[in-house]
């Protein structure tokens, strides 16, 4: 190898260096995509609850965070709080902030250290309404493990249950019978894509929801009917229906940003169905 040849790999092995590194510095403030929430609180905005919620454009899947808020714009330590280690771009800190003008940034912890944003002014006036979040990973592990966790959890659900065979009998007896009738029935189809044509996008959109409605609810419908009675045929309708709406996929025309409908029913009865 000559010395040219030296020259030239050396320069190729700093070049994909610099690369390297390059593609691994995070790109802060980035303009948000279509389908990404803006920064907030935006630059100069005035906050109507305290501690507002801060948000940022998400800097990758694995990216760990930092918030910093502060009065000062320079945030040195003693006037600043720092919160590290977060996993997600949302972040809402325990206490209100006092009125005032405040600032805040976020950065991206790397493992040669923090790497922060530009600095974005707001202003908390003295009308914003106290509104302190809880710590989402407590309330969270506070969840019962025991279901159903939602409207008869606990002894509510023997309670419920007594009742069905005395006063809510025939109430019951009647969601039943409907259940009963749905079992094994042709289930809609999963949508097309919505038309271009914007004459034909709103029928397109009403024909959506008043088919896909229905089967769903009655996907939550057997589902408690099952609970209350343990009715087993009325518990596998409204499994069956689960796994077949919850197969469609979430990338196409019942995505959240092709058509809400869908996906807003499906998770609301789903949910619901599934505890």
């Amino acid at each position: 190898m000559n010395q040219k040849q030296v020259l030239r790999l050396v320069l190729l092995t700093v070049a994909l260096a610099a690369g390297t590194a390059l593609a691994a510095t995070p790109k802060l403030d980035p303009v948000p995509a279509p389908t990404q929430k803006p920064c907030h609180p935006a630059d100069n905005q005035v906050v109507e609850i305290t501690p507002p919620p801060f948000i940022w454009v998400p800097a990758g899947r694995d990216a760990s965070y930092a918030l910093q808020v502060s009065q000062d714009p320079g945030f040195p330590p003693e006037r600043s709080q720092t919160f590290s280690g977060l996993k997600r771009a949302v972040f809402v800190p325990r206490s209100p902030l006092p009125p005032g003008q405040w600032f805040w940034r976020y950065g991206v912890e790397t493992k040669d250290g923090r790497l922060f944003g530009r600095v974005r002014p707001f202003t908390v006036p003295s009308t914003a309404r106290p509104f302190p979040f809880p710590d989402f990973d407590r309330a969270v592990q506070q969840v019962p493990r025991i279901r159903p966790r939602l409207f008869f959890g606990g002894e509510r659900l023997a309670e419920v249950r007594a009742l069905v065979k005395g006063e809510l009998q025939h109430a019951v007896r009647d969601l039943v019978r409907s259940c009963e009738r749905a079992i094994g029935e042709t289930l809609v189809p999963e949508p097309d894509c919505q038309p271009k044509d914007p004459v034909k996008r709103g029928p397109w959109a009403i024909h959506i929801m008043r088919t896909t409605r229905p089967p769903m609810d009655t996907m939550e419908e057997c589902a408690l009917a099952y609970l209350l009675t343990g009715d087993r045929r009325l518990g596998l309708e409204a499994k069956r229906r689960l796994l077949y709406f919850f197969s469609w996929d979430p990338e196409d025309p019942t995505s959240f940003f092709a058509y809400d409908e869908p996906p807003l029913w499906m998770m609301m009865r789903g949910t619901r169905a599934y505890d």
